[in-house]
């Protein structure tokens, strides 16, 4: 990080609201609102963000300017853009778009409100029900989106692993998923934190007890 000498930098003589204008136009031009989220509901998020990312450079270099500007500017890249799970290691190593190396430092990864992880349907996952629901609980956002190669596959066993998350504001399923499992799903991850309830499992008569988290 710069040397705090760049502190005194006439750019700090602007007023706070001018100096945010300028990080979100280096650090986060495209950044949907949460208004946005909520509004957009029939299409991928995550892969429209990400389209429009590859066609606005970011200056995420920014941040290494000095302390003052990463102290400001830093919630605005992490907290503001969807970031992609990884399909085994969820938010252990996640990237932003296309060719960016994966963001690994813990102070970046606890500030990540929006995800989104793209899963198989038709092959073992690598990460089990407690290590989801530690992953994504307390989200902003989180988009799942499913697909499968082979047809008949035990789409359940993989979809069930997300059950136990909960707290997020907005939930979307995208994908190989039909309709009750996906309204589903994107129920149980939007319960509160902290309540513990049954809720029917679509094409089954007996009901799922859901984790708590407290």
């Amino acid at each position: 990080r710069g040397a705090d000498m760049n502190e005194g930098s006439p750019f700090f003589s602007l007023p706070p609201e001018l100096r945010s204008r300028v990080y979100v136009e280096l650090l986060c031009p495209k950044a949907l609102s949460f208004a946005d989220l909520v509004r957009c509901s029939s299409s991928s998020i995550a892969r429209d963000h990400q389209r429009t990312l590859i066609r606005s450079p970011l200056c995420p270099a920014l941040l290494s300017t000095c302390r003052k500007i990463h102290h400001e500017a830093i919630d605005l890249l992490y907290a503001l853009h969807i970031f992609h799970a990884h399909p085994s290691l969820l938010t252990a190593f996640p990237h932003y778009r296309p060719l960016v190396k994966d963001i690994i430092y813990p102070e970046g990864l606890s500030r990540i409100k929006r995800w989104q992880i793209t899963i198989r349907l038709d092959i073992d996952p690598r990460f089990d029900l407690n290590q989801c629901t530690s992953a994504f609980s307390g989200a902003e956002y989180l988009e799942i989106y499913a697909w499968q190669a082979a047809s008949n596959c035990a789409a359940e066993a993989v979809l069930s692993l997300f059950e136990g998350i909960r707290g997020v504001r907005v939930a979307r399923v995208r994908g190989s998923v039909d309709d009750d499992w996906r309204l589903w799903l994107e129920s149980c991850m939007t319960r509160p934190l902290e309540r513990d309830s049954l809720l029917p499992v679509p094409g089954l008569d007996k009901s799922y007890s859901l984790q708590r988290l407290w």
